[in-house]
């Protein structure tokens, strides 16, 4: 996946912050179709925060691997 993985800087998101923390990914498939996403505020922002359940399966899921499953 990472050799076929580009990041670059868009100007127009750039100029958005620090009021908005944008992001944005786009997926080129074979066949040259394209499906693109932007997010000005993503989930975790102050104004966007997680719930006590999603901040509670973000931790289960990222200490899976090193920890083990509970």
């Amino acid at each position: 996946m990472l050799a076929v993985t580009e990041v670059v800087t868009v100007a127009e998101l750039d100029r958005r912050y620090p009021d908005n923390f944008p992001a944005r990914v786009t997926i080129l498939m074979q066949g040259c179709a394209m499906h693109e996403k932007t997010v000005m505020k993503p989930t975790s922002d102050p104004s966007h925060p997680l719930s006590a359940n999603e901040i509670a399966e973000k931790f289960r899921d990222n200490s899976a691997a090193p920890l083990g499953a509970a």
